[in-house]
């Protein structure tokens, strides 16, 4: 869990950026890894026990996972236990006006409907 977690001792901004209070828990859910939910349910997909990894490459999200990587840009090559959104995540601005600048406005809107559709997978 902890190489997941912002490598900087700062709060983190999934707490204070714009969001609804139902997305901003998703966010937290994520980041604690209580999303998906334990005891692992079975994906619409079909995957049985979908877990972390099984989002990066779910069918029914891949529109949705692209949508974002587009709008974010090139996610370096990644240890196994770290996730594409992880280090998003931990690429986020620090302040609400870091998200007027550069395509950040887009892609915390296309973070937040990847995290409602893993929570509803």
């Amino acid at each position: 869990i902890i190489n997941c977690l912002r490598t900087k001792r700062i709060i983190d901004p999934i707490l204070y950026l714009p969001s609804f209070s139902k997305d901003r828990q998703r966010l937290i859910k994520w980041r604690t890894h209580w999303l998906p939910f334990f005891p692992l349910k079975d994906s619409r997909c079909g995957h049985q026990a979908a877990h972390r990894t099984h989002f990066t490459h779910c069918l029914l999200l891949e529109p949705f996972m692209q949508d974002l990587l587009d709008k974010f840009g090139t996610v370096p090559l990644l240890p196994h236990n770290i996730q594409p959104l992880d280090h998003i995540l931990n690429s986020l601005p620090r302040s609400e006006v870091g998200l007027a600048t550069d395509n950040w406005s887009k892609t915390w809107l296309a973070l937040i409907q990847v995290l409602w559709k893993i929570d509803f997978l």
